[in-house]
């Protein structure tokens, strides 16, 4: 397995594992609509919004 190959995977299964989170935040939002303090514990969970790309490394002297 190559290095590129590795970084697909490891990059396909954090997606996966995001969208299971997302997954539990929204069912827990349906659960524990009516207790605010433990709806918080679980949205804090969630990853925070994607920042921008990092910008490029600059070319090699």
């Amino acid at each position: 397995m190559t290095a590129k190959e590795k970084t697909a995977l490891r990059n396909l299964v954090h997606a996966r594992v995001e969208d299971a989170i997302a997954c539990i935040v929204a069912a827990a939002g349906l659960a524990f609509f009516d207790d605010p303090a433990r709806l918080a514990m679980y949205q804090a969970l969630l990853p925070s919004t994607k920042s921008t790309a990092k910008p490029a490394a600059p070319p090699a002297v």
